[in-house]
């Protein structure tokens, strides 16, 4: 979600786990490059990591809100500005 507009969406991601665990999600992602956040481009998540809980209840339906914010570029020659 939008920082600055919480009632805007810019992404959706699907995340998978086993009942009664949870899993971390990083930027980064783990060593197998798996649990990587997908952040759309353009945009940069506030968070660096969350950690998602898989409890089996009805909480589970509900989305993790990540929010993100406008990327600033500050590179002048970069391609994406």
């Amino acid at each position: 979600m939008n920082k600055d507009n919480e009632t805007k969406v810019v992404g959706h991601q699907s995340v998978l786990g086993l009942t009664g665990t949870s899993a971390k999600y990083s930027l980064d992602g783990d060593a197998d490059g798996k649990n990587k956040l997908n952040v759309p481009e353009g945009w940069e998540s506030t968070y660096q990591a969350i950690t998602i809980p898989f409890n089996g209840d009805a909480s589970d339906n509900d989305p993790v809100k990540i929010p993100v914010v406008l990327q600033i570029i500050s590179d002048p020659k970069d391609p994406h500005l």
